[in-house]
């Protein structure tokens, strides 16, 4: 773990405000005045730092211009895994998805990469590791919305990080374990399947959640430019294509990714119609109308309503 034990800058004690900024094992921040105030107007002012991860301890000095890009050190094997998520003015549900990777335990390269393409929304929070897009136009189709995320991936290993969903922290984890090379798409033959906000069961997910390669999404066209079923028509070309399929079984005690329903957004696997975008739309809209959703900028303040963890350890007692 990476840990901050003394830092200085022009003489001022900074060592809380820095620890502030560490998020998973990482640091990547501007060093200047605007983050630590002025101690000393005028002069050129070091941050000494003092810091260790694993059993190593580090010394740096730089001056107010330098960038402070520390990460802990990784086994260079280890892989960037590209977390995909769509999202339309659904920001409270998006905080709970945000804060999911924010607490992602894998020490690996990672990124989560948002659009939003609901126009009367601009989402905004600020991490090395995060990138979101806001559009002015919503997108023709999801496939078309898919296909952009995807193509802003740098990863091979694409994650579906749905906007309503949630992952416990093992997520990134168990997707290194079980998403072997080679593998094309990958299924949770065990995961948490919650309703109204309360643990229903533990079960095989369909495709919440899925984990495919970069690759095979180029090999077989990319996602249809289609709505409803869009995930259906994607899944069963790359099964068409491929036998390179891998249906992770985790154990109860370490499944990771959790199936949300029932929890107010509207649901687009409980439509049959093929105009469900439009009517996403007007369910989006007529919360704008009640003032149930903000519009404009926004700041996004990513946190967990529930503790998720606890609740599957509770869960897992109950049905013991």
């Amino acid at each position: 773990m990476l840990k901050i034990l003394k830092a200085k800058y022009g003489g001022k004690d900074v060592k809380d405000i820095l620890t502030q900024h560490i998020y998973t094992d990482s640091i990547n921040i501007k060093i200047g005045n605007y983050l630590f105030g002025d101690p000393l107007p005028n002069q050129i002012k070091y941050l000494e730092l003092e810091y260790s991860f694993g059993n190593g301890i580090k010394k740096l000095e730089l001056t107010e211009n330098d960038n402070l890009s520390l990460f802990k050190e990784l086994d260079n094997t280890l892989p960037l895994i590209s977390c995909k998520c769509i999202t339309y003015g659904r920001v409270e549900s998006l905080e709970e998805s945000i804060q999911s990777f924010l607490q992602q335990e894998y020490i690996g390269p990672k990124e989560l990469i948002i659009v939003n393409d609901y126009p009367q929304q601009k989402l905004f929070f600020k991490h090395p590791q995060i990138k979101i897009f806001n559009m002015n136009k919503t997108f023709d189709t999801i496939g078309d919305k898919e296909n952009f995320a995807v193509k802003q991936c740098s990863g091979e290993i694409i994650v579906v990080w749905d906007d309503d969903d949630i992952a416990l922290p093992n997520h990134l984890d168990n997707i290194y374990k079980y998403f072997i090379e080679g593998t094309d798409l990958m299924y949770w033959n065990n995961g948490i399947f919650m309703m109204k906000h309360q643990i229903e069961k533990l079960c095989s997910l369909g495709n919440s959640g899925i984990v495919y390669s970069k690759n095979i999404w180029e090999k077989v066209g990319k996602h249809a430019k289609e709505n409803f079923g869009y995930d259906m028509t994607f899944t069963s070309k790359i099964l068409k294509e491929s036998k390179n399929i891998v249906r992770a079984n985790p154990i109860n005690e370490e499944v990771s990714w959790i199936y949300n329903w029932g929890d107010g957004n509207y649901h687009m696997s409980s439509q049959s119609k093929l105009n469900v975008l439009i009517e996403h739309q007007k369910f989006i809209e007529q919360q704008r109308l009640n003032k149930e959703i903000i519009v404009g900028d926004i700041q996004l303040e990513p946190q967990w309503k529930r503790d998720y963890k606890k609740m599957l350890i509770e869960f897992l007692d109950l049905n013991k």
